[in-house]
């Protein structure tokens, strides 16, 4: 262990604990993003990791935060490949109303977990669920486009600049 591992991290307060999500020590971890956050910032690994998301998905518009749960919404796929893991949420519709812009669904959405206490602020909620009835009924709906990003169209088809 460094001799310079802080024993609790400046950002959330939890104690060092190597053998957890609160681990401090930097040098346990493969080098990456992640960890050239906490030797920099002296943070834990969850922590580093959440600042990390953020860094990464903030202009990402497919990103969405419901109930202080973070999201990754990705392009529809046609065809389900097999595998457990070949599409979020095993290949479920989601249906997903994202503020101010409208109803999008996806099969390929994919759960980040719960965002820490520490995090909020930085990451407020910006969706809603919405049922498929919703969807089908909401003059305004969007897709994420593999490419192109998230595309929002008005029941004939035509774009809209959401």
């Amino acid at each position: 262990m460094e001799n310079n591992l802080k024993i609790v991290c400046p950002k959330c307060g939890a104690k060092h604990n190597p053998n957890s999500i609160h681990s401090m020590n930097a040098s346990d971890f493969i080098e990456g993003d992640i960890r050239i956050i906490m030797e920099e910032r002296g943070w834990c690994f969850q922590c580093a990791c959440w600042q990390n998301i953020y860094d990464v998905y903030k202009d990402d518009p497919g990103w969405v935060r419901i109930d202080g749960v973070s999201w990754i919404i990705k392009p529809m796929a046609a065809i389900v490949p097999s595998g457990w893991n070949a599409l979020g949420c095993g290949g479920r519709k989601m249906y997903i109303n994202i503020e101010g812009k409208g109803i999008i669904m996806s099969n390929n959405t994919w759960c980040q977990g719960d965002i820490p206490k520490v995090f909020k602020e930085l990451m407020p909620d910006n969706a809603t669920w919405a049922t498929k009835e919703e969807f089908d009924k909401a003059p305004i709906v969007g897709y994420v486009i593999g490419g192109v990003g998230l595309v929002f169209t008005d029941r004939i088809g035509h774009e809209v600049n959401s």
